[in-house]
């Protein structure tokens, strides 16, 4: 029996020492992947900066808007890109004596004196029962509270579809009961032809009533290796034109632009939507009230599956000699190296001692947690940009400030498939950032 444990304890021993040693060259690329690319990080919505945004015009007034809400419970100013059914949102206004301003989206460039005339909206006609929609954001009353999506469904729907009726009589009924967004309907066959022989030809494609386009110099960024093919549609339902799309092209990033929405399909689905969801979880109140050009829209997500694709790479390879590792890595290196060599014939003889499931429960275990840090990871994106635009100054607007970095450092790890305790402390951190903050602004958090 002794030598029984004797041995079984050797050969864990052994185990232990050579996955040490054989995960040195990993641990010095997640060090250097930090090292390099630590921060906030460059996140930002398209913009064409032409002038400056104490200056650029807007389409509308505030006496313009008082007039309108003084002649009916909705008022839509023109541009305004919201749908509503006021068949169910009247009944609900005029039941709790609020109206409904619809305004056009305030565009990057436009954002501060949109946000002036509505600060004189409210002084004219006073804001204690107005709900307002900039764009596709909405907001309610004078305590300034932005009624958003729980999930990245309702995101898909609201930017896809434009429709808003569901937010709205949310901020009039808190209470009712959760709709969910209608699921995705087959592509008309006619449909994905004309798409597909236009991204055949040109690798672009636009749809009726949105502006022609050219092929974008930005897709490159995606990779080297990955051709881009995009198509910009009006916005409408959801159907499940991506997925035809990309069976026709399968080894290329086939993006569709719905509305606000993006969609993609590719060789890499699973970077593609952790891209796209990080953006939208991050940038979410700000696309909607801004309103991007889709095409650029389109291809500053392809951007983001670069970023992605190429975060993940760097924390799966090892430093090159070129990019000047620190004096420490270069004197390990060699015993990682020979644990990788230890590794092809120790390891095949050591596993079999392990029970197969036990891997099997810890690998499902592993998958579970990091899912669920994912959700929290895009809750945490929704409530900086909440907060973002009510922390101006001090302590509050600091405390966003470093949420938003340790978000960026949780949200960067899971996407490389990163340390999952780090990760976590770092969302753990943001959240009690957020949470300060949010009673110093005397919101709920």
């Amino acid at each position: 029996m002794a030598k029984g444990e004797s041995a079984r304890r050797d050969t864990t021993l052994v185990v232990l020492v050579v996955l040490l040693l054989f995960s040195t060259p990993f641990v010095i690329a997640g060090i250097r992947f930090l090292a390099t690319h630590g921060g906030e990080p460059p996140v930002s919505a398209p913009t064409t900066t032409t002038t400056t945004a104490a200056d650029a015009p807007i389409p509308w007034t505030a006496e313009e808007a008082v007039r309108a809400l003084a002649d009916d419970h909705v008022a839509r100013l023109p541009g305004a890109p919201a749908v509503v059914d006021e068949g169910r949102v009247r009944p609900e206004l005029e039941r709790a004596g609020w109206k409904l301003l619809l305004l056009p989206f305030s565009g990057t460039d436009s954002r501060d004196r949109h946000r002036d005339e509505l600060r004189r909206l409210r002084d004219e006609h006073g804001g204690d029962r107005l709900v307002v929609v900039s764009g596709l954001r909405v907001e309610v009353g004078r305590s300034h509270r932005l009624i958003g999506p729980e999930n990245m469904a309702e995101v898909a729907a609201v930017l896809g579809t434009a429709d808003l009726t569901e937010f709205v009589l949310t901020a009039l009924t808190e209470d009712r009961p959760h709709t969910e967004p209608a699921a995705p309907v087959p592509a008309e066959a006619a449909q994905v032809e004309r798409v597909a022989a236009d991204l055949a030809a040109r690798s672009v494609h636009t749809g009726p009533g949105v502006p022609a386009a050219e092929k974008d110099e930005r897709w490159s960024r995606a990779g080297p290796d990955l051709a881009v093919r995009i198509a910009v549609l009006p916005a409408g339902p959801a159907t499940d034109l991506v997925h035809r799309l990309g069976a026709r092209f399968p080894r290329d990033l086939v993006v569709v632009v719905r509305g606000r929405w993006v969609d993609m399909a590719g060789p890499e689905p699973d970077v593609a939507r952790t891209a796209r969801d990080a953006y939208y979880g991050q940038n979410f109140f700000r696309l909607a009230e801004w309103g991007p050009d889709p095409l650029r829209l389109g291809s500053l997500l392809v951007e983001e599956v670069g970023g992605t694709r190429a975060a993940r790479a760097a924390a799966l390879v090892a430093p090159s000699a070129d990019a000047g590792p620190p004096a420490w890595a270069a004197a390990v290196a060699p015993w990682a190296f020979a644990g990788a060599a230890v590794l092809l014939v120790g390891v095949p003889v050591a596993l079999r001692h392990r029970p197969s499931r036990l891997r099997r429960e810890r690998a499902v275990a592993e998958r579970v947690a990091r899912n669920r840090l994912a959700a929290e990871v895009t809750a945490l994106a929704g409530e900086i940009a909440r907060l973002d635009g009510l922390a101006r100054d001090g302590r509050a607007a600091d405390l966003v400030t470093s949420a938003t970095e340790r978000y960026g450092a949780a949200r960067d790890l899971l996407a490389a498939d990163g340390d999952l305790p780090t990760a976590r402390g770092a969302a753990r951190t943001a959240r009690d950032q957020l949470t300060e903050a949010a009673g110093l602004l005397g919101v709920a958090p």
